[in-house]
C-alpha cells in the first residue's frame, strides 16, 4: 500500500491483492473470510470526523460514549480509553482544530456511497499531554493509577511523576495511532512517511521531548489459566506461609512477561524487535470490554489471549527512529 497525492488535496492510500494476502493478526474464525480491495485516501481532519474520533480512542481508554453509535474519529478514540474516564470528545475536538496535521483514512471518492459519510477507518495524529486541559489531567490520572496498580517497576511511576510535573524543559506528546481491528498493516508505512512530513514542516509546535504511545495488545494465558488464575495459583510460596500482594503482582508480572504478545496494528512490535531503548508497563482491560467485543479475548490455535494496554514511554530520538522503522518497512 503506498500514498500518492490525489487532486482533491488529500492522500490517496492503494491496496492490492498483495498487500492483503496475509493478516497475521486475524482470528483463526477469520481465516477463509472473503478479502475486499479498496483504495483509501488519507483525509485532513473536519468536523464531520469528531465523532469516528472518539470511538477510536475509546478502544484504547468508552463509559460516557458506550451508548452512541458513533461513526468517525471518535469511535476510535473510545478504542483506546474503553471505559476509563477520559474528555475523548475534547480530544477529537483538539485533532480537528489541529488539521491539516494529521489524518484520518476513508474510501477513495469512487468507493464511497451516501452511507459512508462521517465514517473514518482509521487515525493518524499527536496531541501535547500537557496539564492544563481536562483531558491530559484524565490521561495522567489514568496512567497513574493503572501504574500504581499493575507495574512491578518502580521506577514507572517516578517516570510518570516526572512528565506529568511542570517543567519547561519537558514537553510531553501523545501518539494517536488507531484504525479498525484487521485493517491492512500494509497502511502504516506510508502514513507513517506522511506523520514525519507534517512534524517537518510544523516545526516547533510538535517537538516533544518525550513521547507517550498506548498500544492495545492481547496477551497469551499460560497453562490454559487466565490472568487471575495465575495469580491466584501462587497464593502460597514453597515454605507454606502466604505471599504479600508484592510477591503476587511480581509472579503474575513475570508469567506475563514470558507470554506470548499479539499487537493490534502489527507495526508497533518493530518497537521490540530492534534495540530500541524505552520504559513501559501494561495492564488489563479484559473488564472495561464487552464479552463478546471484537476488542475482547481471543482464542487462536487452542490458546486464549486477553486484552491489555501496553504504555510505553520515547524519548524524541527513539520516536523518530520508531518512525523511521514503519517507514522502511515494506510489507508487515
Amino acid at each position: 500500500m503506498k500514498i500518492r497525492k490525489c487532486e482533491s488535496g488529500a492522500e490517496r492510500l492503494d491496496s492490492s491483492d498483495e498487500s492483503t494476502d496475509e493478516d497475521k493478526l486475524m482470528r483463526d474464525d477469520l481465516d477463509d473470510a472473503e478479502k475486499l480491495v479498496f483504495d483509501f485516501e488519507a483525509y485532513p481532519m473536519n468536523d464531520s470526523d469528531k465523532e469516528g474520533l472518539i470511538n477510536l480512542l475509546t478502544q484504547a481508554f468508552l463509559k460516557i460514549f458506550l451508548h452512541l453509535q458513533c461513526r468517525g474519529i471518535s469511535r476510535f478514540l473510545l478504542q483506546i480509553f474503553l471505559r476509563a474516564d477520559v474528555d475523548v470528545k475534547q480530544m477529537a475536538d483538539i485533532l480537528v482544530e489541529q488539521s491539516p496535521f494529521g489524518c484520518v483514512y476513508r474510501p477513495a471518492e469512487e468507493f464511497m456511497d451516501e452511507d459512508d459519510e462521517g465514517i473514518v477507518y482509521g487515525a493518524l495524529s499527536m496531541l501535547e499531554l500537557g496539564r492544563d486541559q481536562k483531558f491530559q489531567a484524565d490521561i495522567w490520572t489514568l496512567l497513574k493509577t493503572k501504574a500504581q496498580k499493575y507495574s512491578i517497576d518502580k521506577k514507572i511511576l517516578s517516570v510518570l511523576d516526572n512528565l506529568s510535573t511542570a517543567d519547561s524543559d519537558i514537553r510531553v506528546g501523545l501518539l494517536i495511532n488507531e484504525r479498525l481491528l484487521h485493517f491492512p498493516a500494509t497502511i502504516a508505512s506510508p502514513a507513517f512517511k506522511s506523520l514525519a512530513v507534517d512534524l517537518k514542516k510544523s516545526g516547533a509546535q510538535y517537538r516533544f521531548s518525550h513521547i507517550v504511545l498506548i498500544l492495545k495488545i492481547r496477551i497469551s494465558d499460560s497453562d490454559g489459566n487466565n490472568g487471575q488464575g495465575r495469580a491466584s495459583a501462587s497464593n502460597t510460596a514453597n515454605n507454606g506461609k502466604k505471599l504479600t500482594k508484592a510477591q503476587k503482582k511480581r509472579i503474575a508480572a513475570n508469567a506475563i512477561a514470558s507470554a506470548k504478545v499479539i499487537y493490534d496494528n502489527q507495526e508497533e512490535e518493530l518497537l521490540f524487535r530492534g534495540d530500541l531503548q524505552f520504559d513501559f508497563f501494561q495492564y488489563p482491560v479484559q473488564s472495561d470490554v464487552e464479552k463478546d467485543s471484537k476488542f475482547g479475548s481471543v482464542v487462536l490455535k487452542g490458546v486464549t489471549y486477553r486484552p491489555y494496554r501496553r504504555v510505553c514511554f520515547l524519548d524524541s530520538n527513539t520516536f523518530h527512529r520508531y518512525i523511521e522503522l514503519i517507514s522502511s518497512i515494506e510489507e508487515l
